[in-house]
């Protein structure tokens, strides 16, 4: 057990940031309850939870800690202006239905212009639904005391989210460790049928780091401390680097039959990786090269050029104590921009129209039938809105089953322990909570229902049947969000195609910036390899036919177009016959594409005669198998 507990922890929580997080999150929520009930009462209490709770759920914010401090601030003050609005805002009727169409619409369209704006407009949103159920429960409710509350609950959350414990260093160190270790991982299972899901593990797992680096890179006070920051930053994009090359090198253990050379290949790279841990101890990294020399001599020369570009990246690894490198986020559209592209063909527009759809529904349905906890049913569509059908069906199994299995441990806990201890569980559920708010959606929901359940137990006598009421809300909410989405998303099938189109759409990209020069490389390669992802997660729900072989060919073409850019820029080939075939293959690509959205196309299978470059036999034998590939991708992918 104790193992098997190891091993989660490593795969889930390698450097102990959930758990730091999750222990700051129920400090301030502790904090926050307890000063808000101490001045401001019980319903104080339950704006300062709510505020601070919604603070450490809200996703990373992208900045500086000063810039960090703004948005949250941003956030108090939005919650403070909204809570005098919220008794006026019921007595509307069915006025409510347009206001909060308008309201959702402008909310969930707002990460078009800024995600940051997005991410404190939804907690926004979150406090604004808190406020509507507090008033629908209690007659009584100072004004004062709720603004008093949020602002205390917030003041004392901001200034735990954005502390730090513990020296970043440690942190740094710890970061670039573990994603060494998964990289041996990766090399260890070169050739196997496990290397593809450990491959996007560990692509995801980069992608986590970097998002945490790159919040946090231009937070750091001390001198000293910036210069790890950069070297870590640096060490990143050289792991992530090798990451790609030993994708495309799986390819050639499942062509080339010398097992002892595959043998001999990968025993050197585990070698070279595990000497990448002397860094951390002032030693001196001693490499081994030998294996690119007899691969040449055994006229693997492509192969023998990507173990070459490994071994450069860990020299550079070695050699990184001055390298400066930021990592840069995505620009966001201007304000200007952003208006301009709402329109019905717009997919950013249309997902937020259909969440603006389903909220007014549910506030209508409240309205209608005077249902005074009805504003749950709004609380369930923001929970379970999701922009395909086979994500809706995963968010309705897990919210619903997990919502059932929760409210009876909740209930089962606080009918066995005593009403002492009672907290005591409700601090280790909350702390669950927090700590498992980015694992499974089940296991979130069945933790948080659990809470939830044991909260009502404290301050409800009749908590059995405003947890039943909860319950059939949910399954309002999700009826609304199904029909919703039943009429207006497309259908599993045109998901699919979408999926795979987004793939070679991505091939196409990754062909047009090494054609243009431009330095993107690892920035594509992330692309593609999310959007294999996105397409192997929905064909794995799905299970149409001959999607497990579409990702294969999908994962091929990539190693194959991995390959093609590392000889020729290795080997400074710059040929007009070559820059010709690479743009036949891309022609090919955007074929396809055509052929998936059902407009016109002309695709010829037969490449004879179509390769001109002939001046190198290794580039041409890549550019032969791509273009096999693609053929069987045509033949594929009609469903």
């Amino acid at each position: 057990m104790l193992n098997l507990f190891k091993q989660f922890k490593h795969s889930y929580d390698p450097i102990n940031f959930r758990l730091i997080y999750s222990l700051k999150a129920v400090l301030a929520v502790v904090l926050s309850a307890y000063f808000g009930y101490y001045f401001f009462g019980f319903i104080g209490a339950l704006f300062a939870v709510k505020i601070s709770s919604s603070m450490f759920f809200m996703a990373n914010l992208d900045g500086t800690d000063a810039k960090k401090l703004l948005l949250l601030s941003l956030y108090i003050l939005l919650a403070v202006l909204f809570v005098p609005f919220i008794k006026p805002m019921l007595s509307l009727g069915m006025w409510l239905v347009p206001v909060v169409f308008v309201w959702v619409f402008i909310v969930s369209y707002s990460q078009v212009y800024s995600e940051n704006l997005n991410k404190i407009l939804l907690a926004t949103n979150v406090i604004g639904f808190a406020g509507f159920i507090t008033y629908g429960n209690y007659d009584e409710i100072s004004l004062t005391n709720c603004i008093g509350a949020i602002i205390l609950a917030g003041a004392i959350s901001t200034i735990i989210k954005l502390g730090r414990l513990g020296k970043y260093g440690t942190f740094t160190i710890k970061s670039i460790k573990t994603l060494t270790k998964e990289l041996i991982a990766l090399a260890n299972a070169l050739g196997s049928k496990e290397f593809d899901e450990l491959s996007r593990e560990y692509f995801e797992r980069i992608n986590e780091f970097k998002e945490l680096f790159s919040n946090d890179s231009i937070n750091i006070k001390d001198s000293s401390l910036i210069k790890n920051q950069n070297r870590a930053i640096f060490y990143i994009y050289r792991l992530e680097e090798i990451g790609y090359l030993l994708t495309c090198i799986d390819s050639f253990y499942l062509r080339i039959d010398d097992k002892k050379i595959l043998k001999d290949v990968k025993d050197e790279l585990i070698h070279n990786l595990n000497e990448v841990f002397k860094i951390f101890t002032k030693q001196n990294p001693e490499y081994k090269t030998s294996m690119s020399e007899t691969l040449k001599l055994k006229n693997y020369k492509v192969f023998a050029n990507s173990v070459d570009i490994i071994n450069q990246k860990l020299a550079q690894i070695n050699d990184a104590n001055n390298e400066k490198i930021e990592l840069k986020n995505d620009k966001q559209l201007s304000f200007k921009k952003a208006i301009k592209n709402i329109g019905l063909k717009d997919n950013d527009t249309l997902n937020s129209l259909r969440l603006a759809i389903c909220m007014a529904i549910a506030i209508f349905i409240t309205q209608m039938w005077h249902i005074n906890h009805g504003l749950w049913i709004a609380v369930a569509v923001m929970s379970m809105s999701k922009n395909s059908l086979y994500s809706l069906n995963n968010a309705a199994r897990d919210n619903v089953f997990g919502g059932i299995f929760g409210f009876f441990i909740g209930i089962f806990t606080a009918l066995v322990i005593d009403s002492i201890y009672i907290y005591v569980a409700l601090g280790i559920g909350m702390f669950l909570m927090f700590y498992f708010k980015p694992y499974k959606q089940f296991v979130f929901t069945t933790i948080f229902m659990a809470v939830f359940s044991m909260v009502y137990t404290i301050i409800k006598d009749d908590y059995m049947q405003l947890l039943l009421e909860r319950i059939f809300d949910i399954f309002i909410g999700f009826g609304v969000v199904y029909i919703v989405s039943i009429i207006s998303l497309p259908k599993n099938k045109k998901e699919f195609k979408i999926k795979l189109t987004n793939v070679i759409n991505s091939f196409i990209l990754l062909i047009d910036d090494e054609l243009s020069k431009k330095q993107k490389f690892i920035a594509d390669e992330n692309e593609i390899i999310q959007e294999i992802s996105n397409y192997k997660e929905f064909s794995d729900e799905t299970g149409y036919k001959n999607t497990a072989k579409i990702y294969t060919i999908l994962n091929n073409i990539n190693k194959e177009l991995i390959n093609l850019r590392n000889y020729i820029t290795s080997q400074h080939i710059d040929d007009i016959n070559l820059q010709n075939d690479i743009i036949t293959i891309k022609s090919r690509f955007e074929m396809l594409d055509k052929k998936l959205q059902g407009l016109p196309y002309y695709f010829i299978t037969s490449m004879d005669g179509k390769i001109t470059y002939k001046n190198d036999t290794k580039v041409t034998k890549i550019l032969e198998r791509i273009a096999l590939r693609q053929n069987d991708l045509y033949l594929l992918s009609s469903l």
